[in-house]
């Protein structure tokens, strides 16, 4: 597999890039990195969320989800990618409200 990069920035001083590209999506081997810009409310949910999934014990119940739905063998990678969005927003949404506790 072919993989390229190239990490910078455009004319606009707070648009940033980075591109990689592979010939084909593979299921056994694929790594998806979520990359988001600092200090966004994307950043921060990311952040809660790893607060919350260190300090409770929803951490398995979110592993075993996401490994339920990769052993799936119906599921497209946007089915994939819409049910654990679904399941990782509302995972937010309980660290929100948990986050007085950390």
């Amino acid at each position: 597999m072919d993989v390229g990069c190239f990490a910078g920035n455009s004319r606009s001083s707070n648009v940033h890039q980075f591109f990689v590209s592979s010939e084909e999506e593979t299921v056994e081997v694929d790594v998806h990195s979520h990359f988001v810009m600092f200090n966004t409310d994307r950043y921060n949910d990311f952040l809660v969320l790893k607060q919350y999934l260190l300090n409770n014990e929803e951490v398995k119940a979110y592993s075993d989800h996401k490994r339920k739905l990769a052993l799936k063998s119906d599921l497209s990678r946007n089915e994939y990618k819409k049910i654990k969005s679904f399941y990782v927003n509302s995972l937010i949404e309980r660290a929100r409200k948990n986050r007085a506790i950390y």
